[in-house]
């Protein structure tokens, strides 16, 4: 049986757990930079006290966090922000941390700015490996999978893998789907699954028709991905159970 999450990102933390054991699936829970600063020791402890018996990720905070930025006070905070989230993971009995690569190629695209920003990526996030954690590295705004596979060839033997999101593959790379899958079969430990229109990343529902939804997940198969996470990332309550509907009718559930 695959296994479900349920990253309700828009909800509170307590709510989000509370809505993934409703639909018994695991949560993928939302710790964004305002909710990771606003979090003390007593809202943790109420935290694991909820989320006991239920399977828990942490989707790590993304924005303003550039861990190959060439400021080097940019990627110290990158940096802290990380170990933040990974000690909040540990806490809370988390299987696993979802942190966005966030290269944009508009900004880093010439050879020697993403040679630089590879290799100061890498040795970001070669210092949050020692902590043992398993992290997932999720694509949003970049325009092809060879960036992952070069970041991933590095550092999948120290725990690293790829949560390949199709919604923003497909709203923000002019390749393929096929190619992500090819080029990242053997990293995809998790997938995000929504459907988007180019350009933009809308969180659509699945059937929503702008993905063949389908035909990305028999292609995992063929591709020899196994055991992967399916991580729906609804807009709504609404989209949520027409995604949970989709799974079952389609017989991915």
């Amino acid at each position: 049986m695959r296994r479900i999450f349920i990253h309700f990102f828009q909800a509170e933390l307590e709510d989000a757990i509370n809505i993934a054991r409703k639909y018994n699936a695991g949560v993928e829970l939302p710790l964004s930079t305002e909710r990771l600063l606003k979090l003390d020791e007593s809202r943790l402890e109420r935290l694991k006290e909820i989320a006991k018996n239920i399977q828990l990720s942490i989707h790590g905070p993304f924005r303003d966090l550039y861990p190959g930025a060439i400021d080097p006070d940019v990627r110290e905070v990158a940096l802290g922000r990380y170990i933040e989230a990974i000690g909040i993971a540990k806490k809370l009995g988390a299987e696993w941390t979802v942190f966005h690569l966030n290269y944009v190629p508009l900004i880093y695209g010439g050879k020697r700015l993403r040679a630089r920003w590879l290799n100061n990526t890498i040795k970001t996030f070669s210092e949050i490996a020692i902590l043992g954690e398993r992290i997932h590295l999720e694509n949003t705004y970049e325009d092809s999978p060879l960036i992952f596979r070069e970041v991933l060839e590095v550092l999948s033997d120290k725990n690293f893998h790829m949560c390949l999101d199709i919604g923003h593959a497909n709203a923000f790379s002019g390749e393929q789907l096929e190619l992500w899958v090819e080029e990242l079969s053997s990293f995809i430990a998790e997938v995000h699954l929504h459907e988007s229109y180019k350009g933009r990343d809308l969180h659509l529902p699945l059937g929503s028709g702008q993905i063949d939804i389908n035909r990305f997940l028999v292609l995992l198969e063929e591709k020899g991905v196994k055991n992967y996470i399916i991580t729906l990332e609804p807009a709504s309550l609404d989209d949520l159970e027409r995604n949970l509907e989709w799974l079952k009718t389609n017989g991915w559930l």
